[in-house]
């Protein structure tokens, strides 16, 4: 699978999950350094839900849901990412700063 039919399947994802706001995939498949068993990995900025404090908050209840509904989309283990920027996951900020691919922004997918 080429990695446009890798961020084809993320975006079709991305949009079946009303609290995402964008998607990206990044890693050594953007980059293509990866190896033949290399995972694919995906950071997703998420809405926060109604009662919750924050998007971190909504991303501790949702994260196992959103690994389990994610999985199976493409042939190779997916590592999902919630990515609150570069103060909130500075790891994760550092990986799409590598070298990234928006797939999905649900704002930009709005009629105006």
């Amino acid at each position: 699978m080429n990695i446009e039919d890798m961020k084809n399947a993320v975006a079709k994802w991305a949009v079946t999950e009303p609290i995402i706001r964008k998607a990206y995939v990044f890693g050594s498949r953007v980059r293509g350094t990866h190896k033949p068993n290399s995972d694919l990995d995906v950071a997703v900025e998420i809405y926060t839900l109604l009662g919750d404090e924050n998007p971190l908050t909504t991303w501790i209840c949702e994260a196992q849901r959103l690994k389990a509904s994610i999985a199976g989309i493409v042939p190779m283990i997916i590592d999902l990412y919630w990515y609150g920027g570069a103060i909130e996951t500075p790891c994760v900020h550092a990986g799409l700063q590598d070298g990234n691919i928006m797939v999905f922004d649900a704002e930009a997918a709005l009629p105006t």
